[in-house]
């Protein structure tokens, strides 16, 4: 049975699902590689044998194998133009309305958000947030509610949160990599060249590639303030550390959750600057991941 395969914890208040972001009834394994949500089957590899649905959540997971990968392109160049033309139709039927809403949910102006391309799904009654590749091309859409519940398109497929004009304001400054779109639009908010991955061990590769189409030389993991965000920021710097010459991994103060919310409480970009600058930088001593995950 899949609990005896896989050593797992039960998500609490302070270590939420990955995938629906509730703190009861679901199960991470405790190497953040995959998760059963008991609410979200969107996206999910399989159904668990005990009810839920397993969720991968790290791309170097056994479960890609080469066939895997090779359909999962194929897949893709199949359905990425029906998620490209979704986010930009999304986009179009944002009103008013529903930029005061998404301001007012995330604390974040739209000149911001809208450099992720956020859109709004009538059909699902949510806000979406395209996935990309490192090339840019679509690869799904984050679907958040007004309730802050977020799930995906279905068929989606994980990708980075990567802003307009990323490569034009690079300029050799640090590339900050968050967790999930709101974070990512915080950084960007702040002044920083910042992108987003889908969870906190998602698409390794994805940032990996993207890094070294900019040319990156240094990067800023930046994490939740919980265990598995920190776990996750490591397993990452392990992936980059044959390529970037810099990895630093910082984290908000104690007591605040995430980079939205030091954002939005008003932190003042010295204070931010301070925090970042004097991060935890990362060993090149570490083994690097298998770089042809």
């Amino acid at each position: 049975m899949l609990r005896n395969v896989i050593d797992w914890r039960r998500v609490s208040r302070y270590q939420p699902c990955p995938i629906c972001e509730r703190p009861d009834w679901c199960y991470v394994s405790k190497n953040c590689d995959v998760a059963v949500c008991m609410r979200v089957s969107q996206g999910a590899r399989k159904a668990a044998p005990r009810g839920g649905w397993v969720h991968v959540l790290r791309e170097s997971d056994t479960t890609y194998s080469k066939s895997r990968t090779m359909s999962t392109s194929v897949s893709l160049q199949q359905h990425a133009p029906r998620f490209e033309h979704a986010a930009m139709a999304s986009v179009g039927a944002l009103t008013d309305v529903h930029v005061g809403a998404i301001e007012q949910a995330l604390g974040l102006p739209i000149t911001t958000l809208s450099r992720l391309t956020v859109g709004w799904s009538a059909h699902h009654r949510a806000f979406t947030f395209p996935m990309r590749n490192e090339a840019g091309q679509v690869t799904g859409v984050r679907l958040r509610a007004r309730d802050g519940r977020k799930w995906a398109i279905k068929g989606s497929r994980d990708g980075l949160f990567i802003p307009e004009g990323l490569i034009e304001n690079e300029d050799r400054k640090p590339l900050v990599v968050c967790e999930g779109p709101s974070d990512t639009a915080a950084m960007l908010h702040v002044g920083y060249s910042a992108i987003g991955r889908p969870s906190c061990t998602g698409a390794q590769s994805m940032v990996r590639r993207l890094a070294k189409r900019l040319d990156v030389r240094d990067v800023i993991i930046l994490t939740d303030n919980d265990e598995p965000g920190r776990n996750g920021a490591v397993q990452l710097a392990r992936s980059l550390a044959s390529s970037i010459s810099s990895i630093r991994i910082a984290s908000p103060p104690r007591g605040i959750k995430d980079a939205r919310e030091w954002v939005i409480a008003d932190a003042s970009l010295n204070e931010i600057d301070s925090v970042l600058s004097q991060a935890t930088r990362v060993s090149l001593s570490f083994e690097s991941e298998e770089n042809s995950r």
